[in-house]
């Protein structure tokens, strides 16, 4: 009997357990289902492209207002060169030396700064070319066997076959291999670069004549340096105005030409002032202006 009171206690407590779940649950808010988000390219819609231009007419003016002195230099480059006869160069390098002091110590004494004379290079290398054969007239009409002259002027003789090539003794069978004759220098090259810096073409001038007549083998001038600075906007500005008026008659001329009616004013360019050389002591500053119009 305790038994079954026992099992009908803890039937009715499981009873309860269920009943108290059950409302649990129904207190609890339903959750809300939502539908998948698609995952695919996003399509980008391109701009509209601009409306197209209509017809219209251009034309460019140009003119110039006169410039501050120029302050570009000129560069003389003065080359003195110097063969060594025998093959020791000292000879010819304290030639070269002593020919440029000559020239530095002249150019000074002309009235050019020592700051503005500077050296710029210095070679010196081995002389090749070998024996020049030249014909020698002998007796009676005969015609001797050909002399040498080397480069430097002194007698030289014609190398013979076996002394300027060399010759491998071949297997029986193989044509002989000629191989040619190693270059010997007949002497040395000695080479000095000096440059002056100049103001003006009279002082070039000078500076290249001083040179020629003291020892220069060769000399050569380019210029070098900015064109200074443009004018202000206030000295500009008359030029810009006339380019501005030669550009609008010029586009009034075209049109008229063309039978067409012009319209607003589509647009106004003006161009950097560039530097313009006449031959004068000064640059010129050159302005260009674009005009456009429409035409209808």
């Amino acid at each position: 009997m305790a038994s079954m009171n026992l099992k009908l206690r803890t039937l009715a407590a499981m009873l309860s357990a269920a009943a108290l779940l059950g409302a649990l649950s129904s207190a609890l808010p339903a959750h809300a289902q939502t539908a998948p988000v698609a995952t695919g390219p996003t399509a980008i819609t391109p701009p509209a492209p601009p409306p197209p231009l209509g017809p219209f007419v251009s034309a460019t003016g140009v003119a110039s207002v006169a410039g501050s002195a120029d302050p570009r230099t000129t560069i003389l480059s003065i080359t003195v060169q110097e063969r060594a006869s025998t093959k020791d160069p000292q000879a010819a390098v304290k030639v070269v030396q002593d020919k440029q002091a000559k020239i530095r110590a002249a150019l000074v004494a002309a009235g050019i700064s020592a700051a503005s004379v500077q050296d710029t290079d210095f070679n010196i290398g081995p002389s090749y070319g070998g024996p020049v054969a030249v014909p020698a007239q002998g007796q009676n009409g005969v015609v001797p066997p050909m002399a040498a002259v080397a480069p430097d002027g002194a007698p030289a003789s014609i190398p013979s076959p076996e002394s300027s090539s060399s010759a491998v003794a071949p297997a029986p069978g193989v044509a002989p291999a000629i191989f040619p004759p190693i270059p010997t220098p007949y002497g040395f090259m000695v080479n000095a670069s000096m440059q002056v810096t100049t103001s003006s073409p009279d002082q070039l001038a000078l500076a290249m004549r001083v040179a020629v007549e003291n020892g220069a083998t060769s000399v050569n001038s380019y210029g070098r340096g900015g064109t200074g600075t443009p004018p202000d906007a206030s000295v500009l500005a008359p030029a810009i105005a006339q380019a501005t008026r030669q550009a609008t008659a010029m586009v009034r001329a075209s049109a008229d030409a063309a039978g067409v009616t012009l319209d607003a004013v589509r647009s106004i360019t003006v161009q950097q002032p560039q530097a313009i050389y006449d031959g004068g002591p000064s640059p010129k500053w050159q302005v260009q202006v674009q005009v456009t119009y429409n035409v209808r």
